[in-house]
């Protein structure tokens, strides 16, 4: 009896392993995937000449182009914002990417104003933040106005990561080939040229996030 039980479990546990594996879909993506909106749309750069950006409102079955044109980098903020580099300019739109407007060039500031491949973060509307090692350029005024500066303590000290919360809470994870000066280091969107290293002194840490109550993961 004891063995036909074990046997049973067994095969639920089978059961159970064949269901989880049946969650999951293949997409077809016809480019680089750079967000989802909270309306489940999936957009992703398909890089011909020219680059588009693509959207799909199916799962992937079909694509819609929703721009065209030098394209850079795009995330899908927190509040389904769509933004779009394109060299010193930021392209966004608040309509899933049917029109779309543009910020002020992004201020050439430390004299680094090439910010094609850079990567971005933006918690809300107004906040947006972008870096591309070792380079920091921010706005918290939904793009009427840029700062940058140059973060690295050290040469060679490369950013590896960079989270904004909502409050303008910021924090950037660094790595370096000697392994001083390295760690996790926080400043805010009012500061951001005084930073205080709080966390992983001598750790590279290469990915952060913030967990649902806040804390830094």
């Amino acid at each position: 009896m004891k063995k036909l039980f074990a046997f049973l479990i067994l095969c639920l546990g089978s059961l159970g392993i064949l269901e989880a594996q049946n969650i999951w879909e293949p997409l077809t993506i016809p480019g680089s995937l750079k967000g989802v909106n909270s309306q489940g749309d999936l957009f992703c750069i398909k890089y011909s000449n020219p680059m588009k950006l693509l959207r799909s409102q199916d799962k992937g079955e079909t694509w819609d182009t929703v721009f065209t044109g030098g394209i850079g980098n795009c995330i899908i903020g927190k509040e389904d914002r769509i933004f779009l580099l394109c060299d010193r300019i930021i392209n966004y739109s608040d309509d899933n990417g049917e029109t779309w407007l543009q910020t002020s060039p992004i201020d050439e500031g430390t004299g680094y104003n090439y910010f094609s491949s850079m990567r971005m973060r933006s918690p809300s509307n107004n906040i947006l933040v972008g870096w591309q090692s070792p380079f920091i350029i921010w706005t918290s005024d939904g793009g009427a106005t840029w700062d940058s500066t140059r973060f690295a303590l050290e040469d060679h000290q490369e950013i590896k990561d960079l989270i904004v919360n909502e409050n303008g809470e910021v924090y950037v994870s660094t790595w370096y080939s000697t392994r001083s000066n390295i760690g996790v280091y926080h400043s805010s969107i009012s500061d951001m040229r005084n930073w205080e290293l709080v966390a992983f002194e001598g750790i590279a840490v290469k990915s952060m996030a913030f967990d649902p109550e806040g804390n830094v993961v």
